[in-house]
């Protein structure tokens, strides 16, 4: 020291110093002020509240579903059916009801002649039965998507009446594909509904890749606009069982493929099929 700070100007500094200096530390205050904090109560701002509020909402519902579980079917048991799509024919419990559309009195006078709304596509076929409050009413002609019945005795049904029939192997089938756009082996403008035959039936046949077609059902005639017509498969004569083999010299081993062959027939009017009829091929010819 060489004794600056005893001078007046010396003494002056330091006082000066000592004010601008900040307050030393008070170490046990700062610690009481922790425990404070520690102590006190957190204050929970409007997002805490709103997580707590979620907490109690998700614990309310778990208690719910535990306290009343909701129903689930038995493993096994059917789902509820599907309400029934509104349609030209509907469903029923043992097969399906169509409409009448128009009623046409015969020249006999004896009876009368009804045009349903519904046809091949949901069943029908020619020789099928239907009732109406006692009455049995018989088809006659069937087209895709209309019919023609007769009334041969008993009271007729007027127009807009519902008719019931009895569900036919036709119609259980046809409800099969009635959800996905139709039968894609109901042929019906060419008079035939087809499907593969199994694979190993295939090459049991001879059929090395396994695929060919086999006739289920032949319609012989068809209701159109122009009045009851042969069909091309009536035409040629083709019969249930038949095995397609070719179609207009084209391969038809499955749906697309004989489709597509028989377009040539569509457009031209003629028809050439090979066939299998047990053990002999055959050739069936509509010029």
């Amino acid at each position: 020291m060489n004794g600056f700070d005893r001078t007046p100007e010396g003494e002056e500094i330091i006082a000066l110093l000592k004010r601008a200096a900040p307050p030393s530390p008070d170490s046990r205050a700062a610690a009481q002020r922790v425990m404070q904090r520690v102590r006190a109560p957190e204050r929970k701002g409007w997002m805490g509240y709103l997580v707590s509020a979620g907490a109690l909402a998700a614990a309310a519902a778990v208690a719910l579903i535990v306290l009343f579980p909701p129903a689930v079917d038995a493993p096994g048991s059917a789902p509820a059916p599907a309400p029934a799509l509104a349609s030209g024919a509907d469903a029923v419990d043992d097969g399906i009801s169509v409409h009448v559309r128009s009623v046409t009195p015969l020249p006999s006078g004896d009876a009368v002649e009804l045009l349903l709304d519904a046809g091949l596509a949901r069943g029908l076929r020619a020789g099928d039965e239907l009732r109406f409050k006692g009455t049995v009413i018989r088809i006659a002609a069937v087209g895709i998507f209309t019919a023609r019945a007769i009334v041969d005795a008993g009271k007729a049904p007027a127009r807009g009446e519902r008719l019931t029939s009895k569900l036919t192997e036709a119609m259980r089938r046809e409800q099969r594909f009635e959800f996905i756009g139709g039968d894609p082996g109901a042929l019906y403008d060419f008079g035939a509904v087809l499907e593969p035959l199994p694979r190993h039936e295939a090459k049991l046949r001879g059929f090395s890749d396994g695929r060919a077609l086999v006739v289920i059902e032949t319609i012989s005639a068809i209701l159109r606009d122009r009045g009851v017509e042969t069909s091309l498969a009536g035409a040629v004569g083709l019969q249930k069982g038949d095995v397609i083999l070719s179609c207009n010299g084209l391969p038809a081993g499955d749906l697309p493929q004989f489709t597509s062959a028989l377009e040539l027939s569509r457009r031209g009017g003629q028809l050439k099929l090979r066939v299998l009829r047990g053990s002999s091929e055959l050739e069936l010819i509509k010029r």
